[in-house]
């Protein structure tokens, strides 16, 4: 499909977006303890402050009726393996006369940003950065109807006391596909193994050909390891029949 200068400016955008922490996050692994501590569970492992940002955050945009989904790392731990995160990502459509409001309350919460800095990141750029006492809190606007299908997708769960909605696991992977770090793929990894046999492979690879082609490197790579858990899985399963054992 043709795609014009603006279509690649705002992928250009979200994957600087989803690509923020290349510096400030060390990439994990299955065998890395940071990165599986069981951060859904027990919340006194989460860095200071991150459950209570996150719980003012939800209050506020659901007091607005504001469509949002908790994307990132805790959505990914949630969906999968828990692991280490020092921030909050959700993906989220405020209207632009309601985000002063928005903002007012936040700061009268505790968060801190530059207003007209916010605004115009967030009518220019799609993408924004508040901060609540050293939890660094990314909000990214769905300017692509992928992202605008990731956040329709996204469902309510039960977690932390409230009601939140996490984006699904097939959303999940293809933001990390566009992001496409080492601890992109570790999370790939493990969503797919957590949700072998129940992901939408079509969705996601109708919503990726909206940005990409099956030609591209980061949408090849989550074939291989698609193929690779499956192709484990099945093994197994061979291996743990009836047959099997009596041969």
């Amino acid at each position: 499909m043709p795609r014009g200068h603006n279509f690649f400016n705002i992928l250009r955008i979200a994957q600087q977006f989803l690509n923020k922490r290349a510096v400030r996050k060390k990439p994990g692994n299955a065998h890395t303890k940071n990165c599986f501590t069981n951060m859904a569970f027990d919340r006194s492992e989460w860095p200071l402050h991150i459950a209570e940002a996150l719980r003012h955050l939800l209050e506020v945009l659901q007091g607005h009726e504001i469509q949002y989904a908790l994307i990132g790392g805790l959505a990914s731990g949630f969906r999968s393996r828990p692991r280490f995160t020092q921030d909050v990502d959700l993906l989220l459509q405020i209207p632009q006369i309601a985000l002063p409001g928005i903002l007012g309350e936040l700061r009268a919460r505790g968060f801190t940003f530059d207003d007209q800095q916010v605004i115009q990141q967030w009518v220019r750029d799609h993408m924004t950065v508040l901060d609540y006492h050293g939890t660094r809190v990314d909000w990214l606007k769905p300017a692509l109807p992928l992202y605008q299908h990731v956040l329709d997708q996204a469902r309510l769960e039960s977690w932390l006391d409230t009601s939140i909605r996490i984006a699904s696991a097939e959303g999940l992977i293809l933001t990390k596909m566009i992001a496409s770090r080492p601890q992109d793929t570790v999370d790939i990894e493990n969503l797919v193994v957590a949700n072998r046999g129940n992901l939408d492979l079509a969705w996601i690879a109708k919503e990726w050909n909206t940005i990409a082609d099956g030609a591209d490197p980061r949408f090849r790579r989550f074939q291989e390891i698609v193929d690779r858990i499956c192709h484990s899985a099945s093994a197994d399963s061979a291996a743990g029949s009836p047959a099997s054992k009596d041969a």
